[in-house]
């Protein structure tokens, strides 16, 4: 891969985090299970992207130390909704239960 289309596609995999990050963080934002799972899904081929688009450039003009950082916030604030989503369906399902 030449460095002018590795930087492409690195461009456009920092984009994409970018969006999932935004996405999260929409205001009155309504999550469900199947969403946030697709959202990690695509993160996970958004990161093996960029790996490889930043692998094929020179060292010096790596920007996997900053990718990661955000991606990493990202990832984690993604399971977080998980959870607290499988937390409340517990719930939920617990009180219906009940009555």
């Amino acid at each position: 891969m030449d460095a002018e289309t590795a930087k492409a596609l690195r461009g456009r995999a920092k984009a994409a985090l970018t969006g999932t990050k935004n996405f999260i963080e929409k205001d009155e934002q309504i999550f469900n299970n199947n969403n946030i799972s697709n959202k990690l899904e695509k993160l996970e081929l958004i990161y093996t992207e960029f790996d490889q688009a930043d692998a094929a450039l020179p060292f010096e003009s790596s920007e996997m130390e900053e990718f990661e950082a955000k991606y990493y916030e990202t990832k984690a604030k993604l399971q977080n909704i998980l959870e607290n989503l499988s937390v409340r369906t517990n719930v939920y399902m617990i009180i219906q239960m009940c009555f």
